[in-house]
């Protein structure tokens, strides 16, 4: 979930179209958006004709969509880039607000807890189908395999949280949608679109990782659960957190398959992380801040007579001269089959 090739340039004005909805529903659509005005170096205007960045449709549907950040700009000036549901008005700003939060680059918050989620795959055959490809199901179920945070730590109250519908799962508990931008959303899109240029004396100060200890627990394969202090000064980078697997003698387990493949060796990462500041007692409290996942199926493939041990990792990496720069390596952590 990589947002760091779909943001907006910083103090830019973003133009969207409403292409339907009575001037009341438009009204307060608008005001409803620009309260992420209050928090990022960014410009909502609305605008009748011309060009647009953003094309709203209302529908009532009981499915809210929205391309995110700068993707927007790859439509046809006939399309619609951002769906709002208006089949229950009472959620209106929830929506409102979660979809223009993906607009300016924001994912999904997504919490998983380690019981797996059982699907009710009739109710999602209906909603994908006919109307929506195969290939589009599979997309929405994977998304809630693992955590994802716009911040570091998981956020509760974010206007992002993603809950699974409870139409759609079964022995899950089910979130709440959320109405308000929350105090890390504010910190988030702050940080992503700043009001003042970044000091340059600490612009390039590394983040400080303090790892306590890695916890791994099985399920279905093994989950990795850092615990961990993180304190960024100031560098605006995208740092990377990575698992790779190893053998009791720190040789690097080897892999051909594409999926779980860390330059050819078994491991798995999260997308850049991008927060500047100090994140203390990550995966401390409970396990829902940063999380790994691997497959049993790979595990079947691995030679075990020398043992496997996991590497915790993290990184830059310069997408424009493909150079990685190590921030942390940890020790190796014996994996218990």
């Amino acid at each position: 979930m990589d947002n760091g090739t779909c943001l907006w340039d910083n103090g830019k004005t973003i133009y969207i179209k409403f292409l339907n909805g009575s001037k009341l529903l438009q009204e307060k659509t608008k005001s409803m958006a620009k309260q992420w005005e209050q928090y990022a170096n960014m410009h909502i205007q609305f605008v009748d004709e011309g060009l647009s960045n953003i094309r709203i449709k209302f529908t009532e549907d009981g499915y809210i969509y929205s391309a995110l950040g700068t993707y927007s700009n790859m439509f046809a000036q006939n399309e619609v880039t951002m769906i709002v549901d208006t089949s229950d008005i009472a959620n209106l700003q929830g929506n409102v607000l979660h979809l223009f939060g993906h607009a300016l680059g924001l994912q999904d918050e997504i919490y998983v807890p380690q019981s797996k989620t059982n699907w009710n795959m009739g109710n999602l055959d209906k909603f994908f189908i006919p109307s929506k490809p195969e290939i589009e199901k599979q997309i929405f179920i994977n998304k809630y395999v693992s955590n994802f945070a716009n911040a570091i730590k998981y956020d509760e109250l974010s206007i992002m949280l993603a809950p699974v519908p409870s139409i759609y799962a079964k022995a899950k508990t089910v979130l709440q949608w959320n109405t308000t931008i929350s105090e890390t959303d504010k910190k988030v899109i702050g940080i992503l679109y700043p009001r003042t240029e970044t000091d340059s004396k600490t612009a390039n100060i590394k983040p400080i990782i303090n790892l306590f200890y890695l916890k791994i627990t099985k399920n279905g394969g093994f989950s990795f659960f850092p615990i961990l202090d993180f304190n960024n000064a100031g560098s605006r980078k995208y740092v990377y957190f990575s698992i790779v697997l190893v053998n009791k003698n720190g040789e690097p387990i080897r892999t051909v398959d594409e999926e779980y493949n860390m330059n050819k060796q078994v491991g798995t990462f999260i997308e850049p992380l991008f927060m500047q500041g100090s994140f203390n007692g990550i995966n401390k409290k409970r396990l829902s801040d940063v999380q790994f996942f691997i497959p049993q199926s790979v595990f079947n493939k691995i030679e075990v007579s020398k043992g496997i041990f996991a590497v915790f990792k993290a990184f830059y990496f310069d997408r424009d001269t493909d150079r990685i720069e190590w921030l942390y390596i940890s020790k190796p952590f014996e994996v218990k089959l």
